[in-house]
């Protein structure tokens, strides 16, 4: 099932262009965020799934004549009415193996298929269309948007599907090395030559569960996917490639986000990219587990709301006159609130607006030691991610923090705008 695109200003909109990383952060994530058509496993095609739906009778754009990739587009035209296709290049969730620093792409003017004709590399803009397996589950929306794992780190032999792995119901972080041969292969990324990973798992509850190999654990470009029932044969719940950094920094890791239901079973298979093997952290968060939400009052600098070194997820509203501006977007001129933060763990957190929770065009900007210090590298942003509006008028900022630094998340909004809203604080 592919995404159709429009010509209407919004996440849909054919013009919309990205880097690779925010093809799947921003495009990709608001998708599965706001499950468009339903569904919250939306995905980047691999190379050859983009290069299906090329029709080389055809150019500019190189795709059929009123198909279902190209009809009725014009100004204005929303996803439901019309499906356009822009005359340029479209990214796929394939990296180069020989230069992980490109990706393929299919370029729609003509078809052309490469991933060295584009000199910024993964850096520079183009494209998107996302897509998801039709086989796959329909789920729902969780309400709850930041989850936090307290289970413990625990070093796993792991195993090939007929002496899987089992991990406990409450899930945990588990650290293994693949190695050997390949006997198992997802549908997303080219994993067929990698050695895997299988792990058992049956939570005890049923809802949106978190489970990744983002961070520093994980040495190589991963592959994750988990089955249902049955290791070999079981369906495939979802699937992900790319998602996330791993520890070169880069985005080589892999997250999924499927909806599990409580005593049925699950295999996760930890795999690689291209045969690619090497060290994993694979965390496993249950629906709900851990997760904190709270309404705050929020404050200025002199009364900063203090929260839990944990993070969470906290709600409140602007209001007032403005007394703090950041160095992004247009924020002297709307109220904002001010959150104190201590994280006892160093790394790259995500502090974020995003969601239905923020009804306003917010700002987001983090500062440290104090108050009225200067914002932190990657410490500011405008618009992220979608609000309660579809739009992306929602903030979200990944900065790197010091365990026992203090930390002040400013709140605020574009150009006088304020309401309510959804911070949701993740540490490292």
């Amino acid at each position: 099932m592919w995404e159709k695109l429009s010509d209407d200003g919004t996440v849909h909109d054919k013009d919309n262009l990205y880097t690779w990383a925010n093809a799947f952060t921003a495009h990709v994530a608001a998708l599965n965020f706001t499950s468009f058509a339903g569904y919250n496993d939306w995905r980047l095609p691999n190379v050859r799934e983009l290069q299906s739906i090329v029709n080389y009778q055809n150019v500019n754009p190189a795709v059929s004549s009123a198909s279902a990739f190209n009809t009725n587009c014009a100004p204005g035209c929303p996803a439901t009415t019309c499906s356009c296709t822009a005359s340029g290049d479209y990214w796929s969730s394939t990296s180069s193996v020989s230069d992980p620093w490109n990706a393929w792409y299919v370029r729609f003017s003509y078809g052309r298929v490469d991933a060295f004709g584009r000199s910024d590399g993964k850096s520079g803009a183009a494209y998107v269309r996302a897509v998801r397996d039709a086989t796959a589950s329909t789920t729902t929306t969780s309400t709850t948007s930041t989850t936090t794992s307290t289970a413990t780190s625990t070093t796993v032999p792991g195993s090939a599907c007929n002496n899987a792995t089992v991990i406990p119901a409450g899930g945990g972080t588990f650290t293994a090395t693949t190695s050997g041969t390949s006997t198992l292969a997802g549908t997303c990324g080219s994993s067929g030559s990698s050695p895997e990973k299988v792990f058992q798992w049956t939570p005890s509850v049923s809802g949106p569960a978190t489970i990744e190999t983002c961070g520093s654990g994980t040495t190589y470009d991963s592959v994750l996917y988990l089955r249902a029932a049955s290791c070999a044969t079981g369906a495939e719940v979802q699937c992900n490639d790319d998602a996330c950094a791993n520890a070169s920094g880069l985005f080589r890791a892999s997250r999924i986000m499927p909806t599990v239901t409580a005593g049925t079973t699950y295999y996760i298979v930890v795999d690689g990219f291209g045969g690619s093997s090497g060290s994993f952290a694979l965390r496993v968060t249950p629906p709900g587990a851990s997760t904190t939400s709270t309404t705050l009052a929020g404050a200025a600098c002199g009364s900063a709301t203090v929260i839990p070194a944990g993070g969470g997820t906290f709600t409140g509203t602007t209001s007032g006159t403005s007394t703090l501006a950041g160095t992004c977007g247009i924020s002297g001129l709307a109220p904002e609130r001010v959150f104190q933060w201590t994280p006892t763990t160093s790394g790259t957190a995500t502090i974020q607006t995003c969601g239905a929770g923020t009804t306003y065009d917010s700002v987001l900007y983090v500062r440290s030691p104090t108050c009225t210090s200067p914002e932190v590298t990657n410490g500011c942003n405008d618009d992220a991610c979608p609000n309660a509006s579809g739009l992306f008028r929602a903030s979200k900022v990944t900065p790197v923090v010091a365990a026992g630094q203090t930390y002040f998340i400013v709140v605020d909004g574009y150009s006088g705008s304020s309401g309510s809203f959804t911070l949701s604080v993740t540490p490292p």
